[in-house]
């Protein structure tokens, strides 16, 4: 009875739902804690056992992969959840369905960058890109179990699955490492142990789906609208390495992936806040939305310059600690930890996508990547790889301030269409 007091009282204080918070985000941060310790781990063992080269080439082929995986209509995942929301679960097979039969775009966009490396003489790439045409189509869409899970908020049975599959494929990449230092054998493991994981889990997840529940027709196009419209955004997350692969060489690309390495696994956990939101921004009223985001910019702020201020100091320690052959990366990585900032104004984005503001998102995913793709090209060409980390806390900036304004306006829109209605 007196901890349910205190839990009212700090409800009322902090203007949260405390309860929500405490019930699902121990489970989402004790899944992302597990991801960023098995994502160091993995860092370690490629750090202290591959050189610099077979790194920076293995960063590359799955940027490659990042780019192919977009014809697997990975808006869908948002989709679904949203419809699991509504009770509308049966939309998951209809969304799988649709991902693995676009997802063999993939599989013919992979064989003809295949058919491109062997023309170059590159064997390893060839072979490795011929390989994933076989798992390219499934690996993400079988991931659409877990949008299940979050619409349903069990997320502890989503994040003990997630560290599972996270453990699994750590000591599948780990041991292969330790077998062979071949590039071949290390990517299609990791490529392949995600896939047969993924469908594990689909499998035993679809006996928990009501057979009765209906479908949201409106979810398909829904997810295809918000795939549309992150083609470019998807691109560009991945266009980085790319740029530092081609114009760096595979040597400055390890450092750029390790630079960004830590400063992006604190900000998987921090996206936490990104999943606790959206079913309730999907549930509650606008207004009522719209009345609490300015307490949750500042709460964000306040929260967000606390975690970039530890990291910025204690980072020459870590990396000292842990990756010593990488000492060149910390000046790096203690600039792009400024691009955690942006997590101050994650509430507008996720009020967009919860409540389909598909022109105003439109908008962003087409302004947002080409403000990156101009900053990123003219800043490795003129300051190299500092550029590129300049480039990227920019655009995370950019990015979250545009988001901000389009939230604003659509806010507005709105406020006026209520008074209009009251009238």
């Amino acid at each position: 009875m007196k901890f349910s007091a205190l839990l009212h009282k700090l409800e009322k204080l902090l203007k949260i739902d405390v309860r929500y918070v405490l019930s699902g985000g121990f489970w989402l941060t004790f899944g992302q804690v597990v991801s960023a310790i098995t994502g160091l781990a993995l860092s370690i063992i490629f750090a202290r056992l591959l050189p610099k080269e077979t790194y920076g080439n293995y960063k590359f082929i799955t940027s490659i992969f990042g780019m192919i995986a977009i014809t697997s209509i990975p808006g869908l995942g948002a989709a679904v959840t949203q419809a699991v929301v509504k009770k509308h679960d049966n939309t998951i097979y209809t969304a799988i369905k649709t991902r693995i039969r676009w997802g063999l775009l993939g599989a013919l966009a992979s064989i003809g960058t295949a058919i491109y490396f062997y023309a170059k003489s590159n064997i390893d790439f060839a072979i490795i890109f011929g390989a994933a045409a076989l798992f390219l189509p499934f690996m993400d869409s079988l991931n659409t179990y877990d949008c299940l899970l979050q619409g349903r908020k069990d997320f502890k049975k989503s994040n003990i699955l997630y560290s599972i599959g996270q453990l699994i494929v750590l000591a599948a990449i780990a041991a292969t490492v330790v077998v062979t230092k071949n590039i071949v054998w290390i990517t299609i493991s990791y490529i392949a142990s995600w896939t047969l994981v993924r469908g594990a889990f689909f499998l035993y997840i679809k006996k928990d789906i009501n057979k009765d529940s209906s479908s949201d027709a409106s979810a398909i196009t829904y997810g295809k609208h918000l795939s549309l419209m992150s083609v470019l955004a998807t691109l560009t997350g991945q266009l980085d390495k790319v740029l530092a692969f081609h114009f760096l060489g595979a040597a400055q690309m390890a450092i750029y992936a390790f630079a960004i390495a830590l400063p992006e696994q604190v900000r998987v956990i921090l996206a936490n806040i990104n999943t606790l939101l959206f079913p309730k921004f999907v549930q509650h009223d606008d207004r009522v939305i719209h009345g609490a985001m300015r307490n949750k910019f500042i709460k964000l702020f306040i929260f967000s310059s606390a975690i970039v201020g530890c990291y910025i100091i204690s980072a020459p320690f870590v990396f000292k600690i842990l990756f010593p052959k990488y000492l060149d990366s910390v000046r790096y990585s203690q600039v792009f930890a400024l691009s955690m900032l942006n997590l101050t104004f994650t509430p507008a984005t996720v009020y967009l996508q919860a409540k389909k503001k598909v022109k105003h998102m439109y908008i962003g995913n087409i302004i947002t990547p080409l403000f990156q793709i101009t900053t990123m090209v003219v800043g490795i060409i003129w300051y190299g790889l500092m550029g590129l980390i300049i480039a990227r806390v920019l655009t995370r900036f950019f990015g979250s301030l545009f988001n901000l304004f389009l939230y604003q306006k659509s806010k507005d829109i709105d406020m006026t269409e209520q008074s209009a209605q009251s009238i």
